[in-house]
């Protein structure tokens, strides 16, 4: 699996995952991608309950908007997060996307992590 960092855009096609904080509204890329799914992932949020609460996740399926799928991670309480948190939920993502046989995935979180401790 290769690993590249860019500039926070949302990709054209594929596998997007999102990481979001516990009771945050969806802002900035998960926003964009909720818009340009035509508001699927804000209905799959809501039908399943999905909060962002800490170890959860949603997988959405062909949401539209040229995504193959978008996956929410939910990152818990922001102000909490810890560096094994962020080690932890890396391992998490990527065995999800090897387990998909993803070629590739595009990672976004809008969430402000400064309080990291």
């Amino acid at each position: 699996m290769k690993i590249s960092f860019s500039v926070p855009t949302l990709p054209k096609s594929g596998v997007l995952v999102l990481l979001l904080a516990e009771g945050a509204k969806l802002e900035g890329a998960a926003a964009a991608a909720d818009e340009r799914t035509g508001g699927q992932l804000s209905r799959a949020m809501k039908a399943v309950g999905f909060t962002g609460r800490k170890d959860s996740s949603l997988d959405v399926v062909a949401p539209g908007g040229d995504f193959s799928r978008v996956i929410l991670f939910g990152l818990g309480a922001s102000d909490g997060l810890k560096p094994l948190d962020l080690e932890l939920l890396g391992g998490a993502i990527a065995g999800t996307l090897q387990t998909l046989k993803a070629e590739a995935a595009s990672i976004a979180a809008d969430t402000a992590l400064k309080q990291i401790r």
